[in-house]
């Protein structure tokens, strides 16, 4: 019984994650304002991620500056909001 509830649960998740991609995907008004493209969107173990690539234009997979971030670190990361499940 649980299997199949376990089941459902990932059956209605993997649902929600392919309407969230598509809706990024298609919706012109959910356009990355540094490049023109979607805005990325990433899934997590527990969470999923949509992300701008930020003024500097690289894609760095939905990495979230750390919160000890120093203008002197070279390390890049995107613009993200992120959603737990």
């Amino acid at each position: 019984m649980a299997d199949s509830k376990t089941s459902k649960v990932s059956r209605r998740i993997y649902v929600l994650t392919c309407d969230v991609r598509q809706l990024f995907q298609t919706n012109p008004r959910l356009r990355d304002p540094f490049d023109g493209a979607p805005l990325r969107y990433r899934r997590l173990e527990k969470s999923y991620v949509i992300y701008s690539v930020g003024q500097d234009g690289h894609d760095d997979g939905g990495r979230e500056k750390p919160a000890d971030w120093n203008p002197a670190d070279k390390t890049t990361s995107d613009i993200t909001f992120t959603v737990e499940r």
